[in-house]
Formats: C-alpha cells, structure tokens, sequence
C-alpha cells in the first residue's frame, strides 16, 4: 500500500510549492505508516462492535486529515 502513496507523496507537495527537505519526507513516510498500522486495526475495532459505517468515516477523517496537513504544509513550509 506504501507503493502507491509515496508518489503521490512525492509529487503533491512540489505542485503546492512546498519544499521536499529530508526532514519532510520522515514526517511524510511516519505519517503513512501510522496510517497503514491504524486505519484497518480501527476500522476492525469497528466491525467488531457493529458499526459498518465505520469505513466511510474513517475515510471522510483520513481525507480532512489529509486536506488539513496540506494546508499546514503549504502555510508553513513555502518559502516567502
């Protein structure tokens, strides 16, 4: 699953104007592991107690999740 999110990883920050440092690409591949680790433990959690609806959520929260860490990228990491 990592195959496919480091290009886009990669490749979206540059269309933003945002600087690919050493230390953003650790903060960008923790943040995806984290994601692979949780996400489907979460959504097990989940399925286990009943609420099917829980694969929609968890979706809607990665992309806000998403969204809102673009957006602090972009605001933090652009060079002036």
């Amino acid at each position: 699953a990592i195959a496919s999110s480091v290009p886009a990883a990669m490749a979206l920050p540059a269309e933003g104007d945002v600087i690919i440092s050493p230390n953003v690409m650790l903060v960008f591949n923790f943040a995806m592991s984290l994601g692979e680790l949780l996400a489907p433990y979460t959504i097990g959690l989940c399925f286990a107690q009943g609420w099917y609806g829980a694969f929609t959520a968890c979706t809607v929260m990665m992309s806000l999740a998403v969204a809102g860490a673009t957006a602090v990228a972009r605001c933090t990491l652009v060079p002036n």
